[in-house]
Protein backbone atom coordinates (compact mmCIF):
# COMPACT_ATOMS: atom_id res chain seq x y z
CA UNK A 1 0.00 0.00 0.00
CA UNK A 2 1.73 3.06 -1.16
CA UNK A 3 -0.09 7.07 -0.35
CA UNK A 4 1.85 10.03 -1.83
CA UNK A 5 5.04 7.85 -2.50
CA UNK A 6 5.34 6.53 0.62
CA UNK A 7 4.90 2.83 1.83
CA UNK A 8 2.30 2.39 4.35
CA UNK A 9 2.20 -1.40 5.00
CA UNK A 10 2.87 -4.53 3.39
CA UNK A 11 0.40 -8.03 3.97
CA UNK A 12 -0.01 -11.21 3.35
CA UNK A 13 -3.78 -12.28 3.04
CA UNK A 14 -5.82 -14.79 2.95
CA UNK A 15 -8.71 -15.07 -0.05
CA UNK A 16 -11.74 -13.18 1.02
CA UNK A 17 -13.13 -9.30 0.26
CA UNK A 18 -11.33 -6.28 2.27
CA UNK A 19 -11.77 -2.66 2.59
CA UNK A 20 -9.63 -0.29 2.81
CA UNK A 21 -9.71 2.22 5.25
CA UNK A 22 -8.32 5.40 7.62
CA UNK A 23 -5.86 6.02 5.34
CA UNK A 24 -3.17 8.61 6.63
CA UNK A 25 -3.85 11.52 3.92
CA UNK A 26 -2.36 14.53 3.91
CA UNK A 27 -4.79 17.65 3.15
CA UNK A 28 -5.28 17.95 -1.01
CA UNK A 29 -4.60 15.72 -3.35
CA UNK A 30 -3.29 12.26 -2.62
CA UNK A 31 -2.22 9.13 -4.81
CA UNK A 32 -3.02 5.95 -3.81
CA UNK A 33 -1.61 2.70 -5.21
CA UNK A 34 -1.92 -0.83 -4.01
CA UNK A 35 0.48 -3.11 -5.57
CA UNK A 36 -1.47 -6.98 -5.25
CA UNK A 37 0.69 -9.94 -6.15
CA UNK A 38 -0.26 -13.57 -5.97
CA UNK A 39 1.13 -16.70 -5.27
CA UNK A 40 2.02 -17.31 -8.91
CA UNK A 41 4.19 -14.07 -8.63
CA UNK A 42 1.66 -11.89 -10.79
CA UNK A 43 1.60 -8.48 -9.98
CA UNK A 44 -1.77 -5.91 -10.65
CA UNK A 45 -1.55 -2.01 -9.31
CA UNK A 46 -4.47 -0.34 -8.90
CA UNK A 47 -3.65 3.66 -8.91
CA UNK A 48 -6.42 6.14 -7.83
CA UNK A 49 -6.44 10.33 -6.14
CA UNK A 50 -8.70 11.40 -3.14
CA UNK A 51 -8.59 14.79 -1.98
CA UNK A 52 -8.93 15.38 1.87
CA UNK A 53 -9.65 18.06 4.17
CA UNK A 54 -9.30 17.62 7.71
CA UNK A 55 -12.50 19.42 8.37
CA UNK A 56 -14.37 16.34 6.54
CA UNK A 57 -16.34 14.58 9.40
CA UNK A 58 -16.66 10.55 8.46
CA UNK A 59 -20.35 9.39 8.03
CA UNK A 60 -22.68 9.66 10.91
CA UNK A 61 -20.02 11.26 13.13
CA UNK A 62 -20.95 14.79 14.50
CA UNK A 63 -19.46 17.48 16.57
CA UNK A 64 -20.98 20.34 18.38
CA UNK A 65 -19.70 23.75 20.77
CA UNK A 66 -21.38 26.11 22.82
CA UNK A 67 -19.44 29.39 24.66
CA UNK A 68 -20.75 32.18 26.13
CA UNK A 69 -18.73 35.05 27.58
CA UNK A 70 -18.61 38.77 27.98
CA UNK A 71 -17.53 41.56 25.13
CA UNK A 72 -14.15 43.03 25.98
CA UNK A 73 -12.30 46.07 24.76
CA UNK A 74 -8.54 47.49 25.43
CA UNK A 75 -8.81 50.96 27.51
CA UNK A 76 -6.14 52.54 29.14
CA UNK A 77 -3.80 49.09 27.89
CA UNK A 78 -5.96 46.86 29.62
CA UNK A 79 -9.05 44.66 28.96
CA UNK A 80 -12.51 46.40 29.87
CA UNK A 81 -15.16 43.88 29.95
CA UNK A 82 -18.75 44.64 29.63
CA UNK A 83 -20.38 41.61 31.91
CA UNK A 84 -23.79 42.97 31.43
CA UNK A 85 -23.35 42.50 27.28
CA UNK A 86 -23.02 38.51 27.48
CA UNK A 87 -22.80 37.20 23.88
CA UNK A 88 -22.38 33.48 22.82
CA UNK A 89 -22.02 31.34 19.92
CA UNK A 90 -23.41 27.63 18.91
CA UNK A 91 -22.21 25.14 16.07
CA UNK A 92 -22.81 21.49 14.61
CA UNK A 93 -20.98 20.03 12.20
CA UNK A 94 -22.30 16.28 11.29
CA UNK A 95 -20.54 14.06 7.94
CA UNK A 96 -23.44 13.44 6.03
CA UNK A 97 -20.88 10.96 3.87
CA UNK A 98 -17.14 10.21 3.54
CA UNK A 99 -17.56 13.88 0.74
CA UNK A 100 -19.57 15.63 2.41
CA UNK A 101 -19.90 17.48 5.67
CA UNK A 102 -22.00 20.41 7.10
CA UNK A 103 -22.27 22.73 9.85
CA UNK A 104 -25.22 24.75 11.32
CA UNK A 105 -24.16 27.77 13.66
CA UNK A 106 -25.59 30.43 15.82
CA UNK A 107 -24.08 33.70 17.26
CA UNK A 108 -25.80 36.27 19.11
CA UNK A 109 -25.19 39.50 21.46
CA UNK A 110 -27.10 42.19 22.97
CA UNK A 111 -27.31 43.74 19.49
CA UNK A 112 -26.96 41.44 16.68
CA UNK A 113 -27.75 37.73 15.99
CA UNK A 114 -26.18 35.97 13.29
CA UNK A 115 -27.25 32.49 12.06
CA UNK A 116 -25.55 30.81 9.10
CA UNK A 117 -24.90 27.18 7.17
CA UNK A 118 -21.92 25.59 5.65
CA UNK A 119 -21.40 22.73 3.29
CA UNK A 120 -17.73 21.16 2.60
CA UNK A 121 -17.79 18.79 -0.44
CA UNK A 122 -14.92 16.97 -1.45
CA UNK A 123 -15.32 16.81 -5.59
CA UNK A 124 -13.11 15.07 -7.62
CA UNK A 125 -11.52 18.77 -8.85
CA UNK A 126 -10.78 19.82 -5.23
CA UNK A 127 -12.71 20.80 -2.27
CA UNK A 128 -15.76 22.92 -2.68
CA UNK A 129 -17.08 25.16 0.31
CA UNK A 130 -20.36 26.83 0.28
CA UNK A 131 -22.05 29.40 2.99
CA UNK A 132 -25.43 31.37 3.60
CA UNK A 133 -25.66 33.56 6.72
CA UNK A 134 -28.57 35.72 7.48
CA UNK A 135 -28.27 38.68 10.90
CA UNK A 136 -30.62 41.01 12.48
CA UNK A 137 -30.21 43.54 14.55
CA UNK A 138 -30.67 47.44 15.67
CA UNK A 139 -29.19 48.57 12.63
CA UNK A 140 -31.41 46.14 10.13
CA UNK A 141 -31.21 42.50 8.98
CA UNK A 142 -28.72 41.76 5.68
CA UNK A 143 -27.54 38.18 4.43
CA UNK A 144 -23.91 37.15 3.45
CA UNK A 145 -22.71 34.49 1.08
CA UNK A 146 -19.35 32.44 0.67
CA UNK A 147 -17.77 30.21 -1.93
CA UNK A 148 -14.56 28.72 -1.38
CA UNK A 149 -12.66 26.25 -3.69
CA UNK A 150 -9.55 24.70 -3.00
CA UNK A 151 -7.44 22.39 -5.09
CA UNK A 152 -3.99 21.67 -3.64
CA UNK A 153 -0.81 19.58 -4.05
CA UNK A 154 -1.93 18.08 -7.59
CA UNK A 155 -0.11 17.48 -10.95
CA UNK A 156 0.09 20.71 -12.89
CA UNK A 157 1.39 23.27 -15.87
CA UNK A 158 4.84 23.01 -14.33
CA UNK A 159 5.05 20.76 -11.33
CA UNK A 160 3.89 17.77 -9.66
CA UNK A 161 2.10 19.64 -6.51
CA UNK A 162 0.69 22.93 -7.82
CA UNK A 163 -2.47 24.83 -5.44
CA UNK A 164 -5.06 26.88 -6.69
CA UNK A 165 -7.17 29.00 -3.92
CA UNK A 166 -10.33 30.83 -4.39
CA UNK A 167 -12.62 32.17 -2.12
CA UNK A 168 -15.59 34.87 -2.78
CA UNK A 169 -17.75 36.65 -0.43
CA UNK A 170 -20.60 38.88 -0.88
CA UNK A 171 -22.55 40.53 1.79
CA UNK A 172 -25.30 42.81 1.76
CA UNK A 173 -24.63 46.43 3.39
CA UNK A 174 -26.96 45.94 6.76
CA UNK A 175 -24.92 42.40 7.16
CA UNK A 176 -23.55 42.75 10.56
CA UNK A 177 -21.99 40.38 13.32
CA UNK A 178 -21.95 40.10 16.99
CA UNK A 179 -19.12 41.83 19.16
CA UNK A 180 -18.91 44.64 16.76
CA UNK A 181 -20.12 47.32 18.92
CA UNK A 182 -18.65 48.68 22.26
CA UNK A 183 -21.87 49.21 24.30
CA UNK A 184 -24.02 50.11 21.80
CA UNK A 185 -24.65 50.82 17.84
CA UNK A 186 -23.59 53.95 18.31
CA UNK A 187 -20.11 53.06 19.97
CA UNK A 188 -17.89 52.36 17.23
CA UNK A 189 -14.11 53.10 17.57
CA UNK A 190 -12.78 51.62 14.24
CA UNK A 191 -15.53 50.04 11.57
CA UNK A 192 -15.29 46.80 10.12
CA UNK A 193 -14.80 47.33 6.73
CA UNK A 194 -17.65 45.85 4.87
CA UNK A 195 -17.36 45.24 1.12
CA UNK A 196 -20.60 44.13 -1.02
CA UNK A 197 -18.48 41.72 -2.78
CA UNK A 198 -14.55 40.06 -1.77
CA UNK A 199 -12.94 37.90 -4.19
CA UNK A 200 -9.16 36.46 -3.22
CA UNK A 201 -7.05 33.71 -5.35
CA UNK A 202 -3.64 32.42 -5.11
CA UNK A 203 -1.81 29.66 -7.47
CA UNK A 204 1.62 27.70 -5.91
CA UNK A 205 3.73 26.49 -8.42
CA UNK A 206 7.64 25.02 -7.86
CA UNK A 207 9.69 26.42 -10.34
CA UNK A 208 13.68 25.24 -11.44
CA UNK A 209 16.43 24.92 -8.51
CA UNK A 210 13.90 24.79 -5.94
CA UNK A 211 12.11 27.84 -6.04
CA UNK A 212 8.30 28.38 -4.88
CA UNK A 213 6.66 30.79 -6.79
CA UNK A 214 3.05 32.21 -5.47
CA UNK A 215 1.10 34.21 -7.21
CA UNK A 216 -1.85 36.14 -5.38
CA UNK A 217 -4.65 38.76 -6.17
CA UNK A 218 -7.06 40.13 -4.03
CA UNK A 219 -10.44 42.80 -4.50
CA UNK A 220 -12.88 44.49 -2.48
CA UNK A 221 -15.39 46.09 -3.97
CA UNK A 222 -17.57 48.81 -2.02
CA UNK A 223 -21.03 50.09 -1.70
CA UNK A 224 -22.21 53.06 -2.02
CA UNK A 225 -24.84 52.61 0.67
CA UNK A 226 -22.60 50.55 2.95
CA UNK A 227 -23.60 51.65 6.43
CA UNK A 228 -20.20 54.06 8.22
CA UNK A 229 -19.74 53.34 11.26
CA UNK A 230 -17.03 54.79 13.31
CA UNK A 231 -13.84 57.20 12.27
CA UNK A 232 -12.92 55.14 9.73
CA UNK A 233 -14.35 56.32 6.51
CA UNK A 234 -12.66 54.46 3.31
CA UNK A 235 -14.87 52.66 1.57
CA UNK A 236 -13.55 53.04 -2.04
CA UNK A 237 -12.64 49.64 -3.92
CA UNK A 238 -9.40 48.09 -2.84
CA UNK A 239 -7.15 45.97 -4.42
CA UNK A 240 -4.00 43.82 -5.10
CA UNK A 241 -1.91 41.54 -6.34
CA UNK A 242 1.84 40.34 -6.01
CA UNK A 243 4.38 36.99 -6.74
CA UNK A 244 6.14 35.80 -4.42
CA UNK A 245 9.10 33.79 -4.91
CA UNK A 246 11.07 31.97 -2.20
CA UNK A 247 13.93 29.31 -2.21
CA UNK A 248 16.59 28.10 -0.11
CA UNK A 249 19.59 29.95 -0.14
CA UNK A 250 21.49 27.47 2.01
CA UNK A 251 20.79 24.01 4.05
CA UNK A 252 19.90 26.40 7.02
CA UNK A 253 18.27 29.48 5.38
CA UNK A 254 15.08 30.20 2.96
CA UNK A 255 14.72 33.69 1.81
CA UNK A 256 11.56 34.97 0.04
CA UNK A 257 10.95 38.07 -2.24
CA UNK A 258 7.41 39.72 -2.87
CA UNK A 259 6.78 42.27 -5.88
CA UNK A 260 3.38 43.74 -6.13
CA UNK A 261 0.90 46.46 -6.40
CA UNK A 262 -1.40 47.53 -4.34
CA UNK A 263 -3.96 50.10 -2.57
CA UNK A 264 -4.37 48.40 0.38
CA UNK A 265 -3.11 49.83 4.05
CA UNK A 266 -3.32 48.39 7.22
CA UNK A 267 -2.19 52.08 9.04
CA UNK A 268 -3.99 52.01 12.47
CA UNK A 269 -5.13 55.85 12.50
CA UNK A 270 -8.36 56.81 13.86
CA UNK A 271 -8.20 59.94 11.59
CA UNK A 272 -10.51 59.96 8.32
CA UNK A 273 -8.45 59.98 5.50
CA UNK A 274 -8.77 59.45 1.54
CA UNK A 275 -8.48 56.44 0.33
CA UNK A 276 -4.66 55.49 -0.65
CA UNK A 277 -3.21 55.22 -4.20
CA UNK A 278 -1.72 52.14 -6.03
CA UNK A 279 1.86 51.68 -5.12
CA UNK A 280 4.35 49.43 -5.89
CA UNK A 281 5.00 47.06 -2.73
CA UNK A 282 8.20 45.14 -2.21
CA UNK A 283 8.69 42.67 0.64
CA UNK A 284 11.97 41.02 1.83
CA UNK A 285 12.21 37.78 4.11
CA UNK A 286 15.04 35.42 5.57
CA UNK A 287 14.57 32.71 7.95
CA UNK A 288 17.92 31.04 9.26
CA UNK A 289 17.60 27.88 11.12
CA UNK A 290 21.04 27.86 12.93
CA UNK A 291 20.21 24.26 14.69
CA UNK A 292 16.89 22.05 15.22
CA UNK A 293 15.63 24.25 18.44
CA UNK A 294 16.48 27.61 17.12
CA UNK A 295 14.34 29.64 14.30
CA UNK A 296 15.74 33.49 13.23
CA UNK A 297 13.82 35.58 10.91
CA UNK A 298 13.95 39.27 9.65
CA UNK A 299 11.74 41.08 6.79
CA UNK A 300 10.19 44.55 5.41
CA UNK A 301 7.72 45.08 3.57
CA UNK A 302 7.20 48.72 2.04
CA UNK A 303 3.86 48.61 1.91
CA UNK A 304 3.76 49.58 5.80
CA UNK A 305 7.11 50.48 6.03
CA UNK A 306 7.36 47.53 8.20
CA UNK A 307 10.22 45.78 9.51
CA UNK A 308 10.39 42.75 11.86
CA UNK A 309 13.36 40.37 13.55
CA UNK A 310 12.42 37.58 15.86
CA UNK A 311 14.53 34.87 17.41
CA UNK A 312 12.57 31.59 18.63
CA UNK A 313 14.27 29.11 20.47
CA UNK A 314 13.01 25.86 22.29
CA UNK A 315 14.54 23.05 24.33
CA UNK A 316 13.39 19.87 24.81
CA UNK A 317 10.35 17.70 23.95
CA UNK A 318 6.80 16.39 25.84
CA UNK A 319 6.97 17.57 29.48
CA UNK A 320 9.34 20.16 31.34
CA UNK A 321 10.24 21.65 27.90
CA UNK A 322 11.27 25.64 27.94
CA UNK A 323 10.91 28.06 25.00
CA UNK A 324 11.45 31.79 24.73
CA UNK A 325 11.29 34.33 21.88
CA UNK A 326 12.32 37.95 21.25
CA UNK A 327 10.19 39.87 18.93
CA UNK A 328 11.36 43.13 17.31
CA UNK A 329 8.68 45.41 15.01
CA UNK A 330 8.84 48.84 13.37
CA UNK A 331 6.28 51.06 11.70
CA UNK A 332 7.82 53.78 10.14
CA UNK A 333 3.81 54.84 8.90
CA UNK A 334 2.89 55.39 12.69
CA UNK A 335 6.78 56.25 13.87
CA UNK A 336 6.25 53.41 16.72
CA UNK A 337 8.13 50.25 17.33
CA UNK A 338 7.41 47.49 19.70
CA UNK A 339 9.72 44.97 21.82
CA UNK A 340 8.15 41.94 22.64
CA UNK A 341 10.00 39.33 24.88
CA UNK A 342 8.71 35.88 26.22
CA UNK A 343 9.09 32.59 27.81
CA UNK A 344 7.03 30.01 28.68
CA UNK A 345 7.18 26.36 30.66
CA UNK A 346 5.65 23.21 29.98
CA UNK A 347 5.07 21.02 32.63
CA UNK A 348 2.94 17.93 33.53
CA UNK A 349 0.52 19.92 36.09
CA UNK A 350 0.82 23.46 34.66
CA UNK A 351 1.98 25.46 31.94
CA UNK A 352 3.54 29.12 32.97
CA UNK A 353 4.26 32.22 30.21
CA UNK A 354 5.76 35.20 31.00
CA UNK A 355 5.68 38.04 28.61
CA UNK A 356 6.73 41.82 28.66
CA UNK A 357 5.64 43.96 25.41
CA UNK A 358 7.12 47.55 25.35
CA UNK A 359 6.34 50.32 22.95
CA UNK A 360 8.33 53.43 21.61
CA UNK A 361 7.00 56.35 19.68
CA UNK A 362 9.08 58.62 17.34
CA UNK A 363 11.35 55.75 15.59
CA UNK A 364 11.57 55.71 12.08
CA UNK A 365 14.71 54.49 9.33
CA UNK A 366 15.31 58.81 8.36
CA UNK A 367 14.32 60.05 11.97
CA UNK A 368 15.00 59.11 16.07
CA UNK A 369 13.31 61.31 18.48
CA UNK A 370 12.15 58.18 20.66
CA UNK A 371 10.02 58.81 23.61
CA UNK A 372 9.32 55.66 25.97
CA UNK A 373 5.21 54.30 25.28
CA UNK A 374 3.36 51.85 26.81
CA UNK A 375 4.94 48.88 28.92
CA UNK A 376 3.14 45.55 30.02
CA UNK A 377 3.59 42.61 31.75
CA UNK A 378 2.16 39.48 31.87
CA UNK A 379 2.44 36.53 33.35
CA UNK A 380 -0.49 33.50 32.54
CA UNK A 381 -0.59 29.98 34.28
CA UNK A 382 -2.66 27.60 32.61
CA UNK A 383 -3.65 24.29 34.50
CA UNK A 384 -6.87 21.85 33.64
CA UNK A 385 -8.85 19.62 35.91
CA UNK A 386 -10.10 16.84 34.20
CA UNK A 387 -12.88 14.14 35.03
CA UNK A 388 -13.60 10.83 33.82
CA UNK A 389 -16.71 9.18 35.68
CA UNK A 390 -15.83 9.82 39.01
CA UNK A 391 -11.96 10.09 39.03
CA UNK A 392 -10.37 13.51 38.94
CA UNK A 393 -6.95 14.69 38.11
CA UNK A 394 -4.82 18.36 37.66
CA UNK A 395 -3.29 18.62 34.31
CA UNK A 396 -2.05 21.24 31.95
CA UNK A 397 -4.38 22.39 29.83
CA UNK A 398 -6.08 20.91 27.24
CA UNK A 399 -5.75 21.81 23.82
CA UNK A 400 -6.53 19.51 21.55
CA UNK A 401 -9.85 17.28 20.48
CA UNK A 402 -10.12 14.83 23.33
CA UNK A 403 -8.07 13.51 26.33
CA UNK A 404 -7.13 10.68 28.61
CA UNK A 405 -6.26 9.76 32.72
CA UNK A 406 -3.68 7.84 32.80
CA UNK A 407 -3.28 5.70 36.54
CA UNK A 408 -1.53 2.97 37.92
CA UNK A 409 -3.33 -0.11 39.26
CA UNK A 410 -3.56 -0.80 42.78
CA UNK A 411 -1.08 -4.18 42.50
CA UNK A 412 1.80 -1.41 41.46
CA UNK A 413 0.96 0.62 43.89
CA UNK A 414 2.58 4.70 43.99
CA UNK A 415 5.21 3.13 40.91
CA UNK A 416 5.06 6.48 38.30
CA UNK A 417 3.26 5.22 35.04
CA UNK A 418 4.64 7.19 32.01
CA UNK A 419 2.59 8.27 29.10
CA UNK A 420 4.62 8.50 25.85
CA UNK A 421 8.57 6.62 25.88
CA UNK A 422 11.59 7.24 28.44
CA UNK A 423 12.64 9.71 25.42
CA UNK A 424 9.54 12.20 25.12
CA UNK A 425 7.16 11.41 28.12
CA UNK A 426 3.96 13.36 27.16
CA UNK A 427 2.72 13.06 30.75
CA UNK A 428 3.04 10.96 34.27
CA UNK A 429 1.74 10.23 37.39
CA UNK A 430 2.87 11.23 40.49
CA UNK A 431 1.70 11.63 43.92
CA UNK A 432 -0.18 14.26 42.87
CA UNK A 433 -2.79 11.87 40.91
CA UNK A 434 -3.23 10.44 37.81
CA UNK A 435 -1.51 11.49 34.41
CA UNK A 436 -3.24 13.99 32.25
CA UNK A 437 -3.08 13.31 28.16
CA UNK A 438 -4.09 16.38 26.17
CA UNK A 439 -4.19 16.46 22.49
CA UNK A 440 -6.06 13.38 21.49
CA UNK A 441 -7.36 13.62 18.09
CA UNK A 442 -11.17 12.79 17.90
CA UNK A 443 -12.73 10.70 15.33
CA UNK A 444 -9.33 8.87 14.57
CA UNK A 445 -7.87 6.16 15.91
CA UNK A 446 -4.57 7.13 17.95
CA UNK A 447 -2.65 4.66 20.11
CA UNK A 448 -1.16 5.97 23.38
CA UNK A 449 1.86 4.23 25.23
CA UNK A 450 2.89 3.45 28.45
CA UNK A 451 5.52 2.35 30.84
CA UNK A 452 6.33 1.87 34.37
CA UNK A 453 9.88 1.98 36.22
CA UNK A 454 10.77 -0.78 38.59
CA UNK A 455 8.28 -3.35 38.25
CA UNK A 456 8.17 -6.36 39.97
CA UNK A 457 9.54 -9.33 39.44
CA UNK A 458 7.03 -11.07 36.78
CA UNK A 459 4.76 -8.55 36.53
CA UNK A 460 3.24 -7.44 33.35
CA UNK A 461 1.41 -4.36 32.29
CA UNK A 462 0.24 -6.22 28.87
CA UNK A 463 1.20 -4.73 25.52
CA UNK A 464 1.85 -1.09 26.61
CA UNK A 465 -0.23 0.55 24.16
CA UNK A 466 -4.05 1.66 24.26
CA UNK A 467 -6.18 2.02 21.52
CA UNK A 468 -8.48 5.12 21.26
CA UNK A 469 -11.00 6.59 19.25
CA UNK A 470 -12.37 9.62 21.03
CA UNK A 471 -15.31 11.67 20.76
CA UNK A 472 -14.56 15.34 20.59
CA UNK A 473 -14.28 16.27 23.77
CA UNK A 474 -14.26 13.39 24.98
CA UNK A 475 -12.23 11.58 27.65
CA UNK A 476 -10.87 7.90 28.71
CA UNK A 477 -9.67 6.48 32.19
CA UNK A 478 -7.01 4.08 31.57
CA UNK A 479 -6.04 1.78 34.30
CA UNK A 480 -2.43 0.32 33.84
CA UNK A 481 -1.67 -2.94 35.10
CA UNK A 482 -4.46 -5.38 36.39
CA UNK A 483 -5.07 -8.36 38.99
CA UNK A 484 -3.97 -9.96 36.24
CA UNK A 485 -0.63 -9.40 35.52
CA UNK A 486 1.76 -12.13 35.87
CA UNK A 487 3.43 -14.09 33.23
CA UNK A 488 4.01 -17.80 33.70
CA UNK A 489 6.53 -19.73 32.01
CA UNK A 490 6.50 -23.64 32.27
CA UNK A 491 6.43 -26.74 30.39
CA UNK A 492 4.23 -29.09 29.19
CA UNK A 493 4.76 -32.85 28.36
CA UNK A 494 3.09 -36.22 27.76
CA UNK A 495 2.58 -39.13 30.44
CA UNK A 496 5.99 -40.59 29.19
CA UNK A 497 7.55 -37.10 29.73
CA UNK A 498 8.00 -36.18 26.15
CA UNK A 499 7.74 -32.62 25.44
CA UNK A 500 4.11 -31.71 24.25
CA UNK A 501 5.59 -30.28 20.71
CA UNK A 502 3.63 -27.15 18.87
CA UNK A 503 0.33 -28.02 20.70
CA UNK A 504 -2.05 -24.62 21.01
CA UNK A 505 -4.53 -24.41 24.89
CA UNK A 506 -5.42 -22.19 26.89
CA UNK A 507 -5.32 -21.80 30.71
CA UNK A 508 -8.11 -20.46 33.25
CA UNK A 509 -8.65 -19.93 37.43
CA UNK A 510 -9.87 -23.29 38.83
CA UNK A 511 -12.82 -21.06 39.92
CA UNK A 512 -13.26 -18.87 36.55
CA UNK A 513 -13.30 -20.99 33.53
CA UNK A 514 -14.16 -17.84 31.61
CA UNK A 515 -11.25 -15.77 32.15
CA UNK A 516 -8.50 -17.68 30.06
CA UNK A 517 -5.45 -17.20 28.71
CA UNK A 518 -4.12 -18.37 25.25
CA UNK A 519 -0.78 -20.58 25.13
CA UNK A 520 1.07 -22.03 22.84
CA UNK A 521 4.04 -24.53 23.23
CA UNK A 522 7.40 -25.24 21.22
CA UNK A 523 9.37 -27.95 19.97
CA UNK A 524 10.28 -28.50 23.39
CA UNK A 525 7.03 -28.20 24.94
CA UNK A 526 8.09 -24.48 26.78
CA UNK A 527 5.25 -21.91 26.96
CA UNK A 528 4.71 -18.46 28.35
CA UNK A 529 0.99 -17.60 29.81
CA UNK A 530 0.67 -13.36 29.78
CA UNK A 531 -1.79 -12.58 31.92
CA UNK A 532 -2.40 -15.03 35.49
CA UNK A 533 -2.43 -14.46 38.78
CA UNK A 534 -1.76 -16.07 41.87
CA UNK A 535 -3.83 -18.83 42.31
CA UNK A 536 -4.48 -22.48 40.66
CA UNK A 537 -4.81 -22.55 36.88
CA UNK A 538 -6.07 -25.51 34.65
CA UNK A 539 -4.64 -26.24 31.31
CA UNK A 540 -6.65 -27.10 28.88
Amino acid sequence: MIVNSAVLQSMRLQPGNYNVRDLPLMAGANHIELSITDDMGNNRVIATSAFFDANLLAPGLFEWGVALGAPSYFLNSAHTYEFELFMGTAFMRYGVSDELTLLGYAQSDAYVTTMGTQALRATPWGMLGTGLAASTGALGSGIAATLDFARVRVSGIFSDAESVIVSVKYQTPEFQTPGQFLTSPEQVLYSQLHYALRFDAAYTTQLYADTTATLAARLQLSDPNQLILGFDGWQDNRFGADLTLSRPITANAISSLTIGVSNETFLNTPILSPSPAPELRVGLRLTVRPDEQTAIAAGYDTLNQQAIANVYRNTGQGIDRWDASVNVENRAGNNGSTVTAGAGYYGNRADVHLTHSAGMSGVAFTDFYGSSGNQRTSLRVGSAIAFVDDRVAVGAPIKGDAFALVHPHETIGDREVIVGSRDLVLAKSDSFGPAVLSGLPAYSQNSISVDVDDLPTGYSIGPGTYDTKAPYKGGYDIEVGSTYSVVAYGRLVNQNGTPLELAVGVVHPINNPRKRVPIFTNRSGKFAADGVAAGRWITR
